[in-house]
């Protein structure tokens, strides 16, 4: 891996990072995919190796720091207006002056602001500096900026590309050429000084006089020769929600996080989809966009026509093992060549992404796909059923995959190396049969019947004895038992051994009807034990497994999306008050979060003693956030509180609202069905109230 990764175009250096995961935790970021800004929380850029202001996976500007009479102002505070701006509000404590008033205590009497914003043209910041004085201040306001090139794959490891010199174009314009990209920095008012140095950085110099009171602003704008996606437009911005405080906030920030992870396919193309997270995956991945935008399909469903086309396009058509590319197969994970380091640019390698597409499609069929869309799909589900009935052949009758030595070696959701084995910790060799991908496999060939059956296609029969025949073997095969307490193991491999570690992944088989109503309450007496149920979520592990780390990756973190998943399917299986403690418990992370919700935090037990308890969870430290799947899980949380089914094609919409509430009482407008609206409220008795509905849908409760 480490060979391909020093395959660079430009010259690189090596830092004192190499090799380490960057915090992220500590970062202000903003993003507008495919543009994100990683910063300190002063504002500066460039501290850190991971910093910068990224471009479809490109650095374009690798520093940007701010001097006011050569020394860095003092923090006081930043926020986020928007997931696409930052404020960042500052002191300059060592200018004196003779005002008494201002100065005799030490007080500050210089506030400096910065405001940052991703745009369509680029980025655009604001430094505003402010007399808090009576008297006229003179200062000097430098800034410097650099630009390297590097890609985020070569970042993130803290390999970054040497710095590429400026050209200065004018007295306030400045241009890059970096590999594939050409970058333009304004500034304004014109910098009294432009210098740039022998390694290739930038210093621009502003003699700044203050009268007393008086603010002076400069302007920076970095524009680039492709433009950033605007999702503003994205229906999800028309939904709101009344409700507690805590779940507004949460609802609110999260469509907006969702919003600017969306982008399109490419210039002039219709077809959007969400990227998967920042800063690491502003990309289109098969798993995490079809996920997502199955979450996000009662606020967004043209979403999902996006994701599905993108995708559709790029599906696997030949056996080419280098990519794990194969015929009908969906991929996991798309990037431009020239920055594609840690695996190929079109890389195939995972086991559930097919079975997903299919899911996502029959469900966005149900929710009003129109019928042209719906149609067009016809030849990529067929090739994608073709694959799973291949794999199933060639796995003794599951899906399986083989772990790839030069990609990734586990291909399911927990993707980490070490994410696979048995109670004891042990991993065994061998291909590897998910647990939940069957159910996924499932779910997407028996609704894949339906779909054929509407539209008049044949072999839905056909289609549907063969999911039987998975539902038959699965409960034949993948059932174990410890300490007298039956569950699904994680995995199958080679056919012989179970990885019978407990863990979240059973939780996905919930709501896609491959196990009996018996088996779906042994499913959740298991999830619902201490040792994986959190005051925080679902625990990806089993707090009594010997490779157990609250603050490993997926062996006992909480994932929210993966919480999402399991509290949805309770619901469907009416196991209410497992779900409803499992979404409080998200609500509850999300207080202490700020209301966004990472990647993933740790799974420790809440700690008790005669001081109370520590309630709350600790930050993983490099979580992508804001993340797809995360941001969408509310979207599905709020659809499971409502027990809401959408089958259009029947002309119909029900409701079971879940006892007791998973997530209060509340108040939703703007879920789209067809091409009408509804809104719905709700109530503290569970009851709801149908405010709007479009003329066609027959409403039922049940």
């Amino acid at each position: 891996m480490m060979d391909r990764m020093l395959t660079g175009e430009v010259p690189m250096k090596t830092t004192s990072d190499q090799g380490r995961h960057q915090r992220l935790a500590d970062l202000a970021t903003v993003v507008n995919a495919p543009g994100i800004v990683l910063s300190q929380v002063t504002g500066d850029i460039g501290v850190t190796n991971i910093e910068g202001f990224y471009l479809d996976d490109r650095r374009i500007l690798s520093e940007a720091t701010l001097r006011v009479n050569g020394r860095a102002v003092e923090h006081l505070v930043h926020a986020h207006e928007d997931p696409m701006s930052v404020q960042f509000t500052s002191l300059v404590a060592h200018v004196v002056t003779s005002d008494a008033d201002f100065g005799l205590d030490g007080d500050a009497q210089i506030e400096v602001t910065r405001r940052r914003r991703l745009e369509s043209h680029g980025l655009l910041e604001h430094i505003d500096i402010r007399s808090l004085t009576t008297e006229s201040v003179e200062l000097n306001v430098e800034l410097v900026l650099a630009a390297d090139g590097s890609d985020v794959s070569m970042a993130r490891t803290g390999i970054s590309a040497e710095l590429q010199t400026p050209k200065r174009r004018g007295d306030a314009d400045v241009e890059w050429v970096l590999p594939e990209t050409f970058v333009r920095a304004n500034l304004a008012p014109s910098p009294t000084t432009m210098a740039i140095s022998e390694v290739g950085r930038l210093s621009a110099s502003w003699a700044v006089v203050l009268e007393s009171r008086g603010t002076a602003r400069i302007s920076v704008t970095v524009s680039v020769d492709g433009e950033l996606d605007d999702a503003s437009d994205s229906p999800s911005s028309d939904v709101c929600i009344e409700g507690s405080d805590g779940l507004v906030r949460l609802f609110e920030r999260s469509m907006a996080d969702a919003r600017a992870l969306i982008r399109t396919d490419g210039k002039g193309s219709t077809n959007r989809y969400m990227t998967a997270g920042s800063p690491w995956y502003l990309t289109l991945f098969g798993r995490d966009s079809l996920w997502s935008a199955r979450m996000m399909l009662a606020f967004d469903p043209d979403l999902a026509v996006g994701t599905l086309r993108a995708l559709a396009l790029r599906q696997g058509v030949r056996d080419e093992p280098a990519t794990a590319e194969q015929p009908g197969k969906i991929l996991h994970e798309a990037r431009r060549q020239a920055v594609a380091q840690l695996l190929p640019a079109t890389y195939y390698g995972t086991a559930d992404a097919t079975a997903l597409w299919i899911v996502l499609l029959v469900e966005a069929w149900r929710w009003g796909m129109s019928s042209a869309d719906a149609e067009s799909f016809l030849p990529a589900l067929r090739s994608a059923l073709s694959w799973i009935e291949r794999q199933s052949e060639e796995g003794g009758g599951f899906i399986q995959y083989h772990p790839d030595p030069s990609g990734l070696s586990n291909q399911g959701w927990k993707d980490s190396r070490d994410a696979i084995h048995d109670h004891d910790g042990r991993h065994y060799p061998g291909p590897v049969a998910l647990v939940e991908v069957q159910g996924y496999a499932y779910l997407a060939v028996s609704g894949a019947a339906d779909f054929l059956e509407e539209l008049g296609e044949p072999d839905a029969d056909r289609w549907r004895a063969w999911a039987a025949g998975l539902r038959r073997r699965f409960g034949e095969r993948f059932w174990t038992e410890r300490d007298g307490v039956r569950y699904p193991a994680t995995a199958l491999i080679d056919g012989r051994h179970l990885a019978d570690s407990a863990t979240s992944n059973m939780g996905h088989l919930l709501g896609t009807g491959i196990l009996s109503g018996a088996e779906s309450a042994l499913v959740a007496a298991r999830l619902g034990a201490t040792d994986l149920t959190s005051d925080f979520g679902l625990r990806t592990l089993s707090t009594a497994s010997p490779r157990y780390n609250p603050l490993s990756y997926h062996n006992g973190s909480i994932w929210p999306h993966d919480t999402a998943i399991t509290v949805r399917g309770l619901t469907e299986e009416g196991h209410t008050a497992l779900a409803q403690h499992l979404a409080h418990g998200v609500l509850a992370a999300a207080e202490v979060l700020d209301f966004r919700l990472p990647e993933l935090w740790s799974g420790e037990p809440t700690v008790g003693s005669r001081r109370g308890s520590r309630r709350q969870p600790t930050p993983y430290p490099t979580a992508c956030s804001p993340q797809a799947w995360s941001s969408a899980s509310i979207a599905s949380l709020v659809v499971a509180a409502l027990g809401l089914r959408v089958d259009v094609p029947g002309g119909e919409v029900s409701f079971r609202p879940v006892r007791p509430l998973v997530l209060g009482a509340f108040t939703i407008r703007g879920i789209r069905v067809g091409n009408g609206i509804l809104d719905v409220r709700l109530n503290e008795d569970a009851s709801v109230e149908v405010l709007t509905a479009p003329s066609d849908i027959s409403i039922k409760f049940n």
